[in-house]
């Protein structure tokens, strides 16, 4: 039996931009994750239709948010989940936009 860790721990943010991808509900393909820019996406997914038709030309944007858990004896500041959350939020309605932008050229 091993001894309890009495460390303290911390939620905090990971990268700011978050990572992000567009899937065809017509057929489920991805545009694959990445550190998140909309622009590539939403260039794979005018292509995507281009190449597949209108059926393959609504999407649904994910952007995710990465945390991590700390000591809290590490460099930065712990994040209230709450302050997280706010931020995910705000992060999905822009990539929201930005995807809606896209698709409706």
């Amino acid at each position: 039996m091993t001894a309890a860790d009495t460390t303290e721990w911390v939620l905090r943010e990971g990268r700011a931009e978050g990572i992000g991808g567009v899937v065809c509900l017509g057929c489920a393909e991805t545009s694959g994750w990445a550190d998140y820019d909309p622009r590539p996406a939403g260039a794979w997914a005018i292509e995507h239709t281009r190449r597949n038709g209108p059926a393959h030309g609504r999407f649904v944007v994910t952007a995710h948010k990465a945390w991590r858990v700390d000591r809290a004896a590490s460099a930065g500041r712990p994040v209230a989940v709450a302050e997280v959350a706010a931020q995910v939020l705000v992060g999905c309605a822009l990539v929201l936009a930005v995807a809606v932008a896209v698709v409706a050229r």
